[in-house]
């Protein structure tokens, strides 16, 4: 794969509301990096775009499959040739003109390119549209990273802490831990926006004097 073709299958069938895309040979990587960008590699779990016309499709990875061309048990060899590798994907949304809405927007066609993500996209759709600098923002959380693809989690606090919350698991699954997570992330994030508006408040007052 180049750095200019991020393309790795083709949707190959229809099922309802469930796609079938076949994977070119060279799309088993975890992830690639493209133009300086991050793109998450595919595999279930994940999300991957699909191209019709205007509209970048997103589906959501459910299964996976490998199937052998040969057929045959008997012959164990190996090429690289011999096995397909397709997903099964659900539809959660689409991005158009650079806009992610969620839901059943457009649905693919047969044939239409199977195309990368890059962590910002991925972003904005765990976000469910917001496309906002969370990094840098005082009104997110950074809770941990986002299995299996490994992106960074934001949460927006105020919503959260504006009503009740409840975390439930098995013992031993991590239920103080989320817990204890979320209480530092805000304190920390209360620490630093606070520092801010003191400096702010400072760099006025000097001002004032000169």
């Amino acid at each position: 794969m180049n750095n200019t073709d991020y393309i790795v299958g083709a949707v190959k069938e229809i099922q309802g509301t469930s796609v079938i895309v076949r994977m070119f040979d060279d799309a088993d990587q975890l992830s690639y990096f493209i133009n300086g960008k991050r793109y998450s590699g595919v595999l279930i779990g994940s999300y991957i775009g699909i191209r019709r016309g205007q509209y970048l499709i997103i589906g959501l990875i459910e299964k996976e499959s490998a199937i052998d061309n040969l057929n045959d048990i008997e012959n164990r060899t190996f090429s690289k040739k011999r096995f397909i590798r397709e997903f099964t994907l659900k539809i959660v949304g689409a991005f158009h003109h650079k806009k992610y809405i969620q839901g059943m927007v457009a649905f693919p066609q047969i044939f239409n390119d199977v195309v990368l993500l890059s962590d910002e996209q991925i972003n904005v759709i765990i976000a469910g549209g917001k496309a906002e600098n969370k990094e840098k923002s005082y009104d997110y959380l950074k809770l941990g990273k986002i299995w299996p693809i490994g992106i960074d989690y934001y949460t927006y606090w105020p919503n959260l802490f504006n009503t009740h919350i409840a975390i439930f698991g098995n013992t031993g699954s991590g239920k103080s831990n989320t817990l204890t997570k979320l209480y530092t992330s805000f304190l920390y994030t209360s620490k630093k926006k606070k520092k801010l508006k003191d400096n702010k408040k400072k760099q006025i007052h000097y001002t004032q004097i000169e």
